[in-house]
């Protein structure tokens, strides 16, 4: 018996923190005998499990800390522990290797006119040759036409002034960075010299790339319309009081099981979004169709290009799962996995023998390690869970019943997963038996033999993976090298 994992988030009573802070601990005042007594220095527990002694800490980690201040006060040593939790801002999810900054701001333009409302997010200022890079993944599982991979807007340093003209957004297999897909966001200014909305194609692997604006398919300027505007501008006709701003933002999503690229919304249809490319149709890709990602987990990186000024900006909302409006709370277990099929039934342990604990591996979303843990217990049969000593990769089985081996996952905000295996122990061990064509082979010396393949294998009792291994040995004892073919 096998569940699929609890997850537990973190009881947040503690006093929060950033990630980039310093905390000093001459600022901390301690009490002593009814007085205030300045700290002298501190002690910090890492969410890594690492520690620190002096008296200033950098918040490198995003996590659980925990300090002790302390002072000497006429040879007495006083002491107080806090715990804190380290949380990440918008920017601290995104990086850049070329010379983007990134920060945190609000939509706002230079203009006569007042802003409807407040937009934030993560500000990203772009120049000439430079890019960002989110450093957590999105699951590939989770693309669907409804998942938002980005929500961002373009927001002009001046209204009705153009920055930069292009924005491409690359969505890539993690272990196949090669296979990729390619969406390209162009101002209309580049075609209608307006720039009231943005046109959108996409690709993948090196295809043409293309985007519908209705029925039509373009190839190049031209593509999906969407009411945003690299310049502020709102679409004409369109009457608000008191603003002429634009703050439509724009979407990009990817329905992986269609293999398709959408974007949106449409200000009159928030709610559905338009199909930008079918990357597997063959009307367009005939010999080139996309086949999807391969992995379980895709990255994203973003391009400005076509400047008109030294710098433009962009104000991403979310990404993905991340509302980028907001510090960024880690709320979310580690997933773990176990190293054997989910649809093969367990194996079971033999009572008297060593039973191999299977492996499991575990991920966080946010944090690139997380601390694990394997505990066994026997499961007595007046309800009681016995602990098991184990070196981490097997356990004696001493008795006969149920043995429940917990696989344990902690992030370092302290979110944890739990999965628990149930293994059958029996006194009988499982019978194996292997049938054999050609039991004795008679060959001469310097004679090549070819061993036959066992005609019947049959198990009787127990459960899990059943592995055949052919070994020969000399006369002489010697293990000998087999071939699978000559």
């Amino acid at each position: 018996m096998r569940d699929n994992g609890v997850a537990l988030a973190a009881e947040r009573s503690t006093q929060t923190i950033y990630v980039g802070d310093t905390i000093d601990a001459t600022e901390y005042t301690l009490s002593y005998d009814g007085s205030s007594v300045k700290a002298k220095g501190l002690t910090a527990v890492y969410p890594s499990g690492g520690v620190y002694g002096g008296d200033k800490l950098e918040i490198e980690q995003a996590g659980v800390y925990e300090i002790t201040y302390y002072a000497d006060v006429n040879g007495v040593r006083v002491e107080e522990t806090k715990v804190y939790t380290a949380v990440r801002k918008p920017k601290d999810i995104i990086y850049s290797t070329d010379g983007a900054t990134i920060g945190y701001g609000k939509y706002e333009v230079e203009s006569p006119y007042a802003m409807k409302k407040n937009t934030y997010g993560a500000l990203v200022t772009f120049k000439a040759g430079t890019s960002i890079v989110f450093n957590t993944k999105i699951a590939t599982k989770k693309l669907t036409a409804d998942y938002n991979i980005l929500d961002l807007i373009v927001m002009p340093e001046v209204f009705k002034e153009t920055d930069f003209e292009r924005l491409i957004v690359y969505v890539s297999d993690v272990n196949e960075p090669n296979n990729y897909v390619e969406i390209v966001i162009d101002s209309s200014n580049v075609v209608d010299g307006d720039g009231q909305v943005s046109y959108v194609r996409a690709g993948a692997n090196g295809q043409q790339i293309g985007g519908y604006e209705g029925s039509k398919y373009h190839t190049t300027h031209y593509g999906t319309q969407i009411e945003h505007s690299f310049r502020g501008l709102a679409r004409a006709g369109e009457f608000r009081d008191n603003i002429t701003v634009s703050e439509h933002s724009l979407t990009v999503a990817i329905d992986h099981s269609e293999k398709k690229v959408l974007c949106g919304p449409m200000s009159y249809d928030v709610d559905n979004k338009l199909t930008v490319n079918d990357l597997d149709d063959p009307a367009n890709y005939k010999g080139n169709p996309w086949g999807g990602f391969t992995s379980d987990e895709v990255s994203v990186r973003v391009v400005a290009s076509a400047f008109t000024k030294a710098t433009g900006k962009v104000i991403i909302k979310s990404f993905g799962d991340y509302d980028l409006s907001k510090d960024i709370v880690d709320t979310a277990a580690p997933q773990i996995t176990l190293d054997y099929p989910e649809e093969e039934a367990l194996p079971v342990a033999t009572v008297g023998m060593e039973f191999p604990i299977i492996p499991f591996s575990a991920k966080d979303a946010l944090d690139e390690q997380v601390k694990t843990n394997v505990y066994v217990y026997y499961l007595s049969s007046n309800g009681q869970k016995i602990n098991v000593s184990h070196d981490g990769k097997s356990f004696l089985a001493k008795y006969e019943g149920d043995y429940e081996i917990v696989y344990r996952a902690e992030d370092y905000s302290g979110n944890v997963t739990e999965r628990k295996v149930v293994i059958a122990a029996y006194r009988k061990a499982p019978q194996i038996f292997v049938g054999l064509d050609e039991v004795e082979l008679t060959k001469n010396v310097y004679q090549t033999v070819s061993i036959k393949e066992a005609s019947d294998v049959q198990a009787f009792g127990g459960h899990g993976n059943l592995r055949i291994e052919r070994t020969v040995y000399s006369p002489a004892g010697i293990l000998l090298d087999v071939k699978d073919e000559l």
